[in-house]
């Protein structure tokens, strides 16, 4: 993180506390709410200001992301994730039937040690094959399928 050191910036004066000016959210202070006005008379316009509802979309992708990448699923499987649901999304909110996922992650060290059922056809392997993950944003379970390499 690098430090500003000749930002402009401004005294919040709801919560008291330094506010950069590239920080506020639609003239709001990110901390408190509080409207802002800028106090040195410097007014910037704002190409895309970014409301509060676009900040709640921003994080919650950054757990989306955060959680399936400790999870080992790749980035870009990921990303298709999100893209699909900002696309299913009615009315600022998505649809609650249609909030599926199903993503390949890899193996760790014990699982591909120990003897797997592929759910496709049934046969038991140890070697190769392939994890899948799926669920639904509304239910916090995740089912984990096994596929053997010939599935």
């Amino acid at each position: 993180m690098t430090v500003r050191v000749n930002a402009h910036h401004i005294i919040c004066p709801g919560c008291l506390e330094k506010v950069f000016v590239d920080e506020l959210v639609s003239g709001h202070c990110p901390l408190c709410g509080c409207v802002m006005d800028d106090q040195d008379g410097e007014s910037q316009d704002y190409d895309e200001v970014i409301e509060r509802s676009d900040l709640a979309w921003i994080v919650f992708h950054y757990f989306i992301f955060k959680k399936f990448d400790a999870m080992g699923v790749s980035p870009l499987q990921i990303m298709n994730l999100i893209s699909q649901l900002e696309d299913q999304c009615t009315g600022g909110y998505p649809n609650p039937q249609k909030v599926e996922f199903r993503l390949e992650v890899p193996m760790g060290t014990t699982e591909r040690i120990r003897p797997k059922r592929c759910n496709a056809c049934g046969k038991m392997f140890f070697r190769r094959g392939k994890k899948v993950i799926s669920g639904n944003f509304n239910q916090q379970e995740i089912n984990v399928e096994y596929y053997c390499p010939s599935c």
